[in-house]
C-alpha cells in the first residue's frame, strides 16, 4: 500500500525539473545546489550539467540538455515545473523565489 500511495502522489503532484549548469566544485555551482538541497521538494528531478561526457550521453536521449550551459560564465539554474520552464538564472535570490514558488511563471 505505501508504494501505491507514493505512485499516486507522484502522479497527482506537480513535478519539478531542476538543472544546475556549472563546474561541479565551483562556489557558485555549490551555492545553487545548496538552495535546492535545503528545501523539501518532492517529485523533483535534479541534474548537474557540467558539459562532460555524462551530460553528452543524457543529451543523446534528451536533446534539450545539449543547450543547457552556464550563462555569462556563471553557474545557472534552469527551474521547470510540469515541463514549463522559467528563464535561466544565476541570481540566488531569483532562484530562491522560483524554488519557493513565490514568483509567477515567466
Amino acid at each position: 500500500m505505501p508504494y501505491m500511495m507514493s505512485a499516486l502522489d507522484f502522479n497527482l503532484a506537480k513535478h519539478r525539473q531542476i538543472v544546475i549548469a556549472g563546474i561541479p566544485g565551483a562556489a557558485d555551482t555549490q551555492a545553487l545546489l545548496r538552495l535546492v538541497w535545503q528545501r523539501y521538494i518532492p517529485n523533483r528531478v535534479l541534474l548537474l550539467a557540467d558539459g562532460a561526457a555524462g551530460q553528452k550521453q543524457l543529451a543523446s536521449w534528451l536533446p534539450i540538455l545539449a543547450n543547457v550551459k552556464p550563462k555569462q560564465g556563471k553557474a545557472t539554474a534552469y527551474i521547470c515545473e510540469n515541463y514549463s520552464c522559467n528563464l535561466p538564472t544565476s541570481d540566488l535570490q531569483v532562484a530562491t523565489r522560483l524554488l519557493d514558488g513565490s514568483q509567477a511563471r515567466r
